[in-house]
């Protein structure tokens, strides 16, 4: 009994030659081998398949499955991926001619080379800072990737050193993970500077910490904790001599020197002025509750409106940060009697105002008084974002001012007050202005991908739908995007739109890519990009293609009934069957040799006319086409339409088609176009190959 897949009783296999076989990095090894030969397969379609396994143990594994056909023709190299670092392997190829008779190339043995490769970090080495309390920090980062090691595996260590740019290697506050991108440092000191740092060990003990090239480390971030919460009060730096003292009958002037504290700098320290008569009444202020009304770094203000020839209680209060507050001491002070002057200056208006971040020029027309020369009016700057509550004080006679150390984005109303010698006022009218935004500096959010995707949606098309990102300052309508894509085996990423940025599509959420290759992994992600240009990643997403369409060609056709007498003038219908039932385009076209004799239409119903023969025909180069004799008298037809086969005894082998011969008697075998490689006969297809050594 010959073995299956074994043609015509050919049991010679061919001879291989050699081969070579080297590893070519840490998980490939890379197979090369010479043509086989065979005494009756030529070169070109004997078949190879590799195989491999560790030495150590396992099953093997194949490069192209089990069956025959699956097996590459003419193929002499393969490269094995997926292997692990530093590891012997057995591999070996095997040589197959058309009768499936094989020869191994002989088996070797080859060890991976050790991994040696520094992981990279993700973001290009970006580590965020989260919330910082006085003893904690919370960072995270991007993923590393890995020639070798996945994120599943890959081992974070983040780290710190008290002082800012401190750093030193092996680290002495270490904290390790498995496949984290976060963490948080405690244990840390109140007001104090750190450097937090990360870096990742693959499985081979590499570590991205080092000589930072090609981005394979995470930068180190600056952090200060918060200080720790403030109990004392300042420490008040007394009047300036002479003051406070009255400058006019309705008006009294204060000065003071700066105070200290142990927390809050001398700059952030603020200072609020009270009043009341000393015969009793109400106490007044410079500025309202709360304390950040108070202005900061302040050492003057004129006490207006009072009434002549009375004595005033004066006071100077310091606040620090912590809201923590001291008295400067209180003064008495008496305005001078006498009727004066009662007439106030005009109104001085404001022709100008300009903004940055952080601060507000006003410029305005001087004012006239009926006793004062404009040299020496006084002005007084009121600003404030909810009311006024922050005066200012520019020199006598001027017409602009500078507010410094506001905040960004904010809308600030402005008013000019002018004051002559004998404290009489007038109030300009007010203006608004908003200073100019901070620089964005902040990361947009992504919002994900849309579920499901993305996804293949064919053999060279990934569809790919993600939800709208957000952003600190930038609309969602302005964020931009830009899809980028590689081969998961490697390769350069390509990407929906070119640089800069600002080609990027506004307000975009799906993409197809086009023009992949089939059954293939492809890496897939986002990125979101603000007008600012800062950016984020939605995270990479693998997916893998549709496989390529398959033809399945026709391999016969079969008639029912395969024989019929047709009368002259009568009908009959005639069945057909493609094989096989999977084919992949099974449209018969029917049609009659002679008309005069017989009709057929497109259903397969005959019409007897007269003695003639008909044929039916494929109407593509893959159907069986059938001629046969009709026989009888006075006008009946006798149709023969023998089934198709292929055996041996009904066809010859011509290149790889089949073709039928005459058969005796009145009709005509079969003649079809089969491809060889689909309608195998006797040829075993689907036999499982086994050629473990």
């Amino acid at each position: 009994m010959t073995k299956p897949g074994i043609r015509r009783g050919t049991t010679r296999k061919p001879s291989p030659p050699a081969s070579s076989i080297t590893q070519t990095g840490p998980t490939t090894i890379e197979v090369k081998w010479k043509r086989g030969s065979d005494n009756v397969t030529t070169q070109a379609n004997l078949r190879y398949r590799v195989r491999w396994k560790k030495k150590s143990g396992g099953g093997w594994q194949t490069s192209h499955g089990d069956f025959f056909t699956n097996f590459p023709k003419d193929m002499t190299s393969y490269t094995i991926t997926g292997l692990e670092p530093n590891t012997e392997y057995q591999v070996y190829v095997t040589v197959f001619d058309e009768a499936m008779n094989y020869q191994s190339y002989g088996q070797k043995t080859v060890t991976t080379a050790a991994d040696t490769e520094k992981p990279k970090a993700g973001c290009n080495g970006k580590i965020t800072i989260g919330t910082v309390t006085t003893n904690s920090i919370a960072l995270s980062w991007c993923a590393a990737t890995d020639n070798v090691t996945p994120h599943s595996r890959m081992k974070y260590t983040y780290t710190y050193n008290e002082g800012f740019g401190a750093g030193g290697f092996p680290p002495q506050n270490e904290k390790t993970g498995t496949a984290i991108t976060s963490g948080t440092i405690t244990g840390l000191k109140p007001g104090t500077k750190y450097t937090v740092w990360v870096y990742a060990t693959d499985e081979a003990g590499n570590e991205n910490y080092g000589p930072n090239t090609d981005h394979i480390q995470y930068q180190s971030v600056n952090v200060e904790t918060k200080p720790a919460p403030d109990t004392q009060a300042p420490t008040p730096g007394g009047y300036q001599s002479g003051y406070p003292k009255a400058t006019g009958t309705t008006t009294i002037e204060v000065k003071w020197t700066r105070a200290t504290d142990n927390v809050t700098a001398p700059a952030n320290l603020r200072y609020r002025v009270s009043w009341k008569k000393k015969s009793g009444g109400s106490w007044q202020y410079s500025h309202s509750e709360p304390f950040t009304n108070f202005p900061k770094d302040w050492t003057s203000y004129t006490i207006t409106g009072l009434e002549p020839n009375t004595e005033y209680l004066v006071d100077v209060r310091v606040v620090d940060e912590a809201n923590e507050r001291q008295w400067y001491g209180q003064k008495t002070v008496k305005t001078p009697a006498g009727a004066g002057d009662t007439q106030a200056p005009t109104a001085p208006v404001i022709t100008s105002l300009t903004s940055t971040q952080t601060t507000i020029t006003a410029t305005w027309a001087p004012s006239t008084d009926n006793v004062t020369p404009q040299n020496e009016i006084e002005y007084v700057v009121w600003y404030g974002i909810s009311g006024y509550v922050l005066p200012k004080y520019p020199p006598k006679g001027a017409t602009s001012y500078t507010l410094s150390g506001l905040e960004p984005g904010k809308e600030y109303t402005i008013l000019i007050r002018a004051k002559d010698a004998a404290g009489n006022y007038t109030d300009g009218p007010e203006k608004k202005i908003k200073t100019k935004a901070a620089a964005d500096t902040q990361d947009p959010t992504p919002g994900g991908y849309e579920a499901g995707y993305p996804k293949a949606t064919g053999p060279g098309t990934i569809e790919v739908k993600w939800k709208r990102a957000t952003d600190n300052v930038t609309a969602p309508a302005n964020l931009r995007y830009v899809v980028g894509w590689a081969k998961k085996s490697g390769g350069s990423w390509q990407y929906s739109h070119p640089e800069p940025f600002t080609n990027y599509p506004k307000d975009w959420t799906s993409y197809t890519i086009t023009g992949l290759q089939p059954n293939t992994e492809y890496v897939v992600n986002v990125l979101v990009v603000d007008e600012a240009g800062n950016w984020k990643f939605c995270g990479p997403k693998t997916v893998t293609t549709g496989a390529a369409a398959v033809t399945i060609p026709v391999t016969g056709v079969t008639l029912s009934p395969a024989s019929l007498n047709l009368e002259v003038g009568a009908t009959k219908s005639l069945t057909h069957t493609v094989l096989p039932a999977t084919a992949t385009n099974k449209t018969v076209t029917w049609s009659s040799s002679n008309t005069a004799i017989a009709t057929v239409d497109g259903s397969g119903t005959r019409y007897g006319h007269h003695h003639r023969h008909h044929r039916r025909r494929r109407k593509n180069g893959h159907g069986c086409r059938h001629r046969q004799r009709g026989h009888g008298a006075r006008g009946q037809s006798n149709l023969r339409h023998p089934e198709p086969k292929f055996g041996d005894d009904q066809r010859r082998l011509r290149g790889d088609k089949a073709h039928g011969h005459r058969r005796p008697g009145h009709g005509y075998g079969p003649v079809a176009d089969v491809d060889e490689r689909q309608s195998v006969g006797r040829l075993g297809r689907c036999h499982r190959l086994s050629d473990d050594p």
